[in-house]
């Protein structure tokens, strides 16, 4: 696949130049070189024609012994990049594509981050008292008793249709109940992480998402839990990897299956969901997106009326019409979020760090996810909060780091903008002390739990579970 990228000087430009940004045809370059280290030689506006797999560009500008290197990172579609020739008049651009070394160690660090991730999830892979909720809901519909907890009540027990749906399905293929819903986390879970980590393009990038996904105790935790955390990440790590203003269809249903996730995920998702939607240019491609995020819902919203007379969750009704007073819930909310920072410290960092980080260094759609995430913080402290310490963070938490990704950080030093390179690792190493000093990655003998005597309420869930996933045996055993 042939990308294209357009350097372009934007100071100072010699008469002979062309003053608009209109690439002239190809052939104006000549190549020298052999193929894994081509110079493209060309006039001011020439195309250059580089292989879209390669995730480091480096673009310099050659102009009277006066030139600046720039850099253009991104793996996925290289866009227009301007080259910056200083103070003095530029001849020619030199467009170089990184050593191949760059590009394969880089691929060697996201597979072995994704390997030790992946074996760390599946050591530490665990079921809550929640997901049996759910499971025991999805074991009687396949078992012919209806899509009930308890087989003569209507009521919809579960908070994430997609995911009931999905291990439905799952447990009535293997008729495994227990085995196959940590398959499935993991396997989900698995898929997200890698698909963040391919998205890193630099070593900083690889480095900090590293040490979350493998350090983080809520990565760590809830991407499996037999709940929706594994999905989720999925699902967002798709989303964000669709470039926007192509396929809105695809576009549309992917968002629609992430509510269906959790139809509170909707305040992470409509910021950013509203800048893409507007991007699209005609009335068809937004119709079309429009038509593909509704769909899903509106057959589940039919099929959950008529199945339990309601669309949303019981546990949605209980917690509506309690009489609990606005500011106990906020107080309660705000403990539930200070006690999993006090749980998972990488999260304090992504806070006060990672979040400013993405408003000021990133663009509108950046902006947009950090409207987002702060939203869906808000929500989770205004509804009291949850007693599963971390549960509601793992989204938000993996939102910042799929952003991040696509930002482009850290920017060449010639990019006086901010922030700096230094301050950058600087975090990096930060998020590495705090994470060695309270993960729970390599406790093997599960004896590290995190409770706070004067909050008995908030829960650390996975102590006592986890042994689970120690004993993973193949499908088809009794249960």
């Amino acid at each position: 696949m042939i990308g294209t990228l357009s350097a372009r000087c934007n100071r100072r430009i010699s008469a002979q130049s062309s003053t608009d940004n209109t690439p002239h045809p190809l052939p104006s370059c000549s190549k020298t070189g052999s193929r894994r280290g081509s110079v493209f030689s060309c006039r001011l506006g020439v195309s250059f024609h580089v292989p879209s797999t390669t995730s480091l560009l480096e673009v310099a500008c050659a102009s009277s012994g006066n030139g600046r290197a720039g850099t253009f990172v991104g793996s996925h579609e290289p866009t227009a990049s301007p080259c910056d020739a200083g103070s003095g008049a530029c001849h020619t651009c030199l467009c170089a594509p990184a050593r191949v070394r760059d590009v394969s160690k880089l691929r060697w660090g996201q597979l072995l981050v994704w390997a030790l991730a992946t074996f760390l999830i599946w050591q530490s892979a665990w079921l809550s008292d929640d997901s049996l909720i759910t499971i025991r809901t999805a074991l009687n519909w396949g078992s012919g008793y209806g899509p009930y907890f308890n087989i003569d009540e209507a009521v919809q027990p579960y908070t994430h249709p997609l995911w009931f749906l999905l291990i439905t399905l799952v447990g009535t293929v293997t008729g495994s109940w227990i085995y196959a819903v940590l398959y499935l986390n993991i396997v989900c879970a698995a898929i997200g992480i890698l698909l963040l980590l391919r998205r890193t393009s630099n070593l900083w990038q690889l480095v900090t998402v590293g040490l979350v996904v493998v350090l983080g105790n809520t990565a760590l935790d809830w991407s499996t839990s037999g709940l929706e955390g594994g999905l989720s990440i999925m699902l967002l790590a798709i989303l964000t990897s669709q470039p926007i203003r192509a396929r809105p269809a695809l576009w549309g249903v992917t968002v629609g299956l992430i509510l269906l996730c959790r139809l509170d995920f909707a305040l992470l998702l409509a910021p950013w969901a509203a800048v893409y939607w507007w991007a699209l240019k005609g009335k068809r491609p937004r119709l079309l997106a429009s038509v593909a995020v509704v769909a899903p819902l509106l057959m589940w919203a039919v099929w959950a009326q008529i199945t339990y007379g309601a669309i949303l969750p019981a546990t949605f009704q209980a917690k509506t019409n309690s009489e609990i007073p606005t500011s106990e819930l906020v107080s309660r909310g705000w403990e539930y979020v200070s006690e999993s920072l006090a749980y998972d410290p990488i999260l304090i960092l992504v806070a006060v760090a990672l979040v400013p980080v993405l408003w000021i260094a990133g663009d509108l759609q950046s902006k947009a996810w950090v409207v987002g995430v702060l939203g869906y913080c808000a929500y989770v402290v205004a509804i009291g909060g949850d007693y599963m310490l971390g549960r509601f963070l793992i989204a938000p938490l993996f939102v910042c780091l799929l952003e991040l990704t696509r930002t482009g950080l850290p920017r060449p030093a010639e990019d006086r903008t901010f922030p700096s390179v230094s301050l950058l690792w600087g975090l990096t190493c930060a998020a590495a002390i705090l994470g060695v000093l309270n993960t729970r990655a390599f406790d093997w003998r599960i004896t590290q739990v995190h409770y706070d005597p004067n909050r008995p309420y908030l829960a650390d869930e996975r102590i006592g579970w986890t042994g689970w996933g120690r004993s993973l045996n193949p499908f088809g055993v009794v249960e």
